[in-house]
């Protein structure tokens, strides 16, 4: 028998070992430990030493479905290939999730320790050791809802941070493109040169990227950088008036040339708090997690345990979502502690998502209702109809259908 043939028998008779254990827990256990074991399994991805090998980057198109960055590439090893889809997540703690369908079959050839994304001018490497099975169902959710728009071409993974931190990037959505420049390709100063507003004093935390801000007569802030949703975050613990949930004026880097708050609305919240509740329930997660690794003997996966927010050297006012990100083009180069803009919008801003905001902020059921009627076929109406029958949870009520009529009613509550 090959090594391959070995390794699959191993992991065959591993599973047989703890099915009994697996029978007698709960099925919310079942599933979070099978999450654990399978990222023991050798023919997913096995613990080894890390090799970037060439990891070159490039210029690849890219295009926006369903609030996410995606781009098409050929995932490919030395026995195995597939023409997909990967979102690009630079605020996931992970360098790649995949798919966990498409993640049993997924094979490496003998000592291969990397799997290459690659398109015409493009190439990433991402380390074995780095892939993981994905947390959440994000690919099967907007391959399912997006077909058409993906012209059937499946999304099986999502890139993030690890994978990407040793990149500058280039990011235009407007033109539809990304681009990733290998250590030290950006010069600051032909940087400074062809962009609008130049920006120092980036500073690279742990696992997140930080660009300067300044508000409201000069308070000295960040935002954080993150491409996964829509929403740009304003984090009103900050705001001298917290319930009114606006910022007067912000602008990128330290002083007032480039202003980002009129760029597109923003979503107050309390970011620390919801930061801390965060860590708290990913905590608890782990406690249980640990338990039953502990008891069945093997080590919990390095990325099933919680870490705290990283923060940088001042506080953070925003949170940047797709709706301030798509109208700039961005030159950024964490390593080199610059990032440049230049406007390729006018603005992005929308008075439905600032309605949507104050009414989600304040946690009105009846602005929410309003929002609803107003505004039938926005963006947001999905996500304002979750609020209201949270909010209905917590109350004891369940919202009232007759307000929206029986066609909204009947789209968003089946």
């Amino acid at each position: 028998m090959n090594k391959e043939h070995l390794q699959r028998a191993d992991s065959q008779q591993t599973m047989r070992t703890l099915r009994p254990y697996l029978g007698r827990m709960t099925t919310l256990f079942s599933v979070i430990l099978t999450i654990v074991l399978t990222a023991f399994l050798p023919v997913q991805a096995v613990a080894q030493e890390s090799q970037s090998g060439t990891n070159t980057g490039g210029l690849v198109e890219i295009k926006v479905i369903g609030d996410k960055i995606l781009a098409r590439v050929e995932l490919q090893t030395q026995v195995w290939f597939k023409d997909t889809h990967i979102v690009i997540d630079y605020d996931s703690p992970h360098a790649m999730m995949f798919n966990r369908g498409v993640l049993r079959g997924l094979r490496f050839g003998e000592g291969e320790t990397t799997i290459r994304a690659l398109n015409e001018g493009f190439r990433l490497e991402i380390p074995r050791d780095g892939i993981i099975q994905e947390i959440g169902t994000t690919t099967q959710d907007l391959t399912a809802r997006y077909d058409n728009e993906l012209e059937q071409i499946d999304i099986v993974a999502i890139v993030g941070w690890p994978a990407l931190r040793s990149f500058g990037l280039t990011l235009d959505i407007q033109e539809g493109t990304m681009q990733l420049h290998p250590d030290g390709e950006l010069s600051p100063a032909e940087v400074e040169a062809s962009v609008e507003k130049f920006v120092q004093g980036v500073e690279l935390i742990g696992d997140s990227v930080y660009i300067p801000v300044n508000y409201n007569g000069g308070q000295r802030g960040f935002m954080k950088m993150a491409t996964g949703g829509y929403h740009t975050v304003l984090n009103r613990e900050l705001l001298d008036d917290r319930e009114a949930g606006v910022v007067d004026e912000a602008y990128l880097g330290d002083d007032q040339i480039m202003m980002v708050s009129d760029m597109a609305a923003l979503y107050p919240q309390d970011l620390y708090q919801n930061w801390y509740d965060q860590f708290q329930a990913d905590k608890e997660q782990e406690t249980a997690l640990q338990a039953q690794a502990d008891a069945l003997g093997v080590e919990l996966p390095p990325h099933l345990i919680a870490q705290a927010p990283d923060h940088p050297s001042s506080d953070v006012l925003l949170v940047s979502g797709l709706s301030i990100l798509s109208g700039y083009r961005i030159v950024l180069d964490p390593n080199q502690q610059f990032a440049g803009f230049s406007r390729t919008l006018n603005s992005n801003y929308s008075e439905a998502d600032h309605q949507f905001y104050m009414a989600a902020a304040a946690k009105s059921e009846d602005k929410l209702f309003q929002f609803l009627e107003e505004n039938p076929e926005d963006r947001n109406v999905e996500e304002a109809v979750s609020d209201v029958f949270a909010l209905g949870l917590e109350s004891g009520a369940y919202g009232r259908p007759s307000v929206f009529g029986d066609s909204i009613w009947t789209r968003h509550y089946g």
